[in-house]
């Protein structure tokens, strides 16, 4: 019997330890996610860790990167909701990586993420390349414009601008509503000019 007494209070000594260590675990969890969503709010600069403990943007971006995150914009939606527009460098410093992504400050938690595009160094040498631009509209539209240069075969100017031979733009908007919830549409060429929906 004293056998068994020393096993069950040994039971709930360690129980009681484990139930500790969880709540300050999530004390420590809730105070750091605080820090993040107090950084996004006042954009500031923030660590990449502050972004992995989110859980939200794509793993390939945020382990793919190291140091300082930069928060470009925040627009609140709501008093509950906002989002933030934030860059991410990758390891070798060529390109920047631009992502929206929601918060719920009540339930300081992530909602959604949505990659916006890259801002890469640029090789003049090759005969196309790539801009991506990322533009806020109004309070819930985003417009993401991906810009296509095809340069002159004979590019004998030093001022790049002079060497265009054309421009290609393809458009989409990002909404986000207030549930921060992002919805994509692609914009067609028609003469309609209407919207597509992408789910």
């Amino acid at each position: 019997m004293h056998l068994q007494r020393k096993f069950i209070s040994y039971g709930f000594l360690i129980s009681f330890t484990f139930w500790q260590c969880q709540t300050k675990s999530n004390a420590d969890k809730s105070s750091r996610i605080d820090t993040t969503i107090i950084l996004l709010k006042n954009n500031r600069t923030l660590s990449i860790d502050n972004i992995r403990e989110l859980n939200i943007v794509d793993t390939v971006y945020s382990y793919g990167s190291k140091g300082e995150v930069y928060c470009d914009t925040t627009v609140h939606l709501t008093n509950n909701i906002f989002y933030s527009i934030i860059s991410l460098s990758d390891t070798l410093g060529i390109c920047s990586h631009y992502f929206v992504l929601t918060i719920n400050v009540n339930k300081k938690k992530a909602i959604a993420s949505q990659y916006l595009g890259p801002a890469c160094d640029i090789d003049f040498s090759v005969g196309s390349y790539q801009l991506y631009d990322h533009i806020i509209v109004s309070k819930d539209s985003i417009l993401l414009r991906e810009t296509t240069i095809y340069q002159k075969k004979n590019r004998t100017s030093m001022n790049e601008n002079e060497n265009i031979e054309r421009k290609e733009t393809k458009d989409k908007y990002l909404l986000i509503n207030q549930a921060g919830e992002i919805i994509t549409l692609n914009k067609t060429t028609n003469k309609n000019d209407s919207f597509s929906f992408e789910h």
